[in-house]
């Protein structure tokens, strides 16, 4: 994740991988954006060092995009897989969308739900998204 300049100048760089979609953070002042809310996947260890555990991930543009919150995608599913790690490590957040009247961060996932998460990340909802 980079943040450029009016110009292309690059202020600041986030190292982090499987983060495919990227929307502004709610907030209450208008039109100044200060936190960026990314969305991807979570990668395991053995397939990047640069990839947490969560699959969305609140960013501060003004303090070098440090990560102030962090909300990891997970199915309602109860059956596991007995021979692997559980559907929950292949949800993927595809698409992002911020919505201010509301405050909240409406995210699409790879396992076909769309979930609401608050200006804190907290899950405030998740439907499928084909009924």
């Amino acid at each position: 994740v980079r943040i450029h300049a009016h110009g292309g100048l690059q202020t600041a760089d986030f190292h982090t991988e499987g983060m495919l979609a990227m929307t502004a953070h709610p907030n209450h002042q208008g039109d100044l954006v200060t936190h960026i809310t990314a969305g991807g996947m979570a990668l395991p260890p053995d397939v990047s060092q640069h990839s947490g555990r969560s699959n969305v991930l609140c960013l501060d543009i003004y303090q070098g995009l440090r990560v102030i919150a962090s909300h990891t995608a997970t199915t309602t599913s109860t059956t596991r897989s007995t021979t692997g790690p559980s559907d929950n490590s292949n949800i993927t957040i595809t698409a992002l969308e911020t919505s201010q009247a509301r405050s909240s961060v409406i995210a699409g996932g790879s396992d076909g739900r769309i979930r609401v998460l608050d200006s804190r990340l907290r899950e405030v909802a998740c439907t499928k998204a084909h009924l």
